[in-house]
């Protein structure tokens, strides 16, 4: 199990980070919930060793059984319009591709918050889903939070995933700490908020392309209004996919479910 205390004292006492570590909980986006609400400040890290109830975007089960990855949700208090906040889960998404990179993985960015293998056999395999939750009160953003779950030990999916998500550990061909996973995410992701709040998005969207898996190729994007295809170009400084469509020009897309064509 990843105690808090062992997460605390490898990043150092400088670091803000306040872990809260369970052996099972329903989510910890659900826990990270109840911290906010009970007024925790920002940089608050719920972090548990299995999740009976885990979810992706569009409310997609999560496989997250005990001792696998890391499941852990970061709660913050940003000082964004309510429109902005999504721009912190693709500083989550960079966070951990910039953090698995670190380690020596191979990975790259699927828009809008995918991280999957970015060669060898498990090219394009998901390695690890994002999904923000955030409270507003008036205009203003009163919480946010950014559930990240990383597949690190996993031998085997279910059939339903065969196929489609992989473990760090079979990229390697070798176990993989969760710990130095964990804490190679929560050092980048402190990083990347501040740079996101002082900063703006200009750098980490930079990042973010510089991690893209997928630009110059066919896509199919399935949002609200329908079904988009055309080249995926890039992300616009409020985060959403440029896609040039044939016959129309190009099309900026917030949000919706990507496919690559090829």
């Amino acid at each position: 199990m990843l105690e808090a205390k062992d997460i605390e004292e490898r990043l150092g006492a400088e670091s803000p980070w306040r872990v809260y570590s369970y052996e099972t909980v329903t989510t910890t986006m659900a826990e990270a919930q109840r911290l906010a609400e009970q007024g925790e400040d920002e940089f608050a890290l719920v972090v548990a060793d299995c999740q009976t109830a885990g979810s992706g975007r569009f409310d997609r089960r999560w496989y997250s059984p005990p001792g696998e990855g890391v499941w852990m949700t970061a709660l913050f208090r940003p000082d964004l319009s309510p429109e902005r906040v999504p721009l912190l889960t693709l500083a989550s998404a960079v966070s951990v591709a910039e953090a698995l990179g670190d380690l020596g993985f191979s990975v790259g960015i699927k828009w809008p918050n995918d991280v999957l293998a970015a060669s060898g056999p498990f090219r394009r395999r998901k390695l690890c889903g994002i999904r923000a939750e955030m409270a507003v009160e008036g205009d203003h953003v009163a919480w946010a939070s950014s559930g990240i779950g990383i597949n690190v030990g996993a031998a085997s999916f279910p059939e339903e995933l065969s196929g489609i998500a992989a473990s760090l550990q079979e990229l390697a061909g070798a176990p993989v700490s969760r710990m130095a996973c964990a804490c190679a995410v929560l050092e980048r992701l402190e990083a990347n908020y501040r740079c996101l709040l002082e900063d703006g998005f200009s750098q980490i969207r930079r990042s973010w392309i510089d991690h893209a898996i997928g630009l110059g190729e066919p896509v199919r994007v399935s949002d609200v209004d329908g079904e988009v295809s055309g080249t995926a170009l890039g992300i616009d400084e409020e985060g959403q996919l440029l896609v040039e469509v044939p016959g129309e020009g190009v099309r900026a897309i917030l949000s919706g479910d990507l496919v690559f064509e090829v």
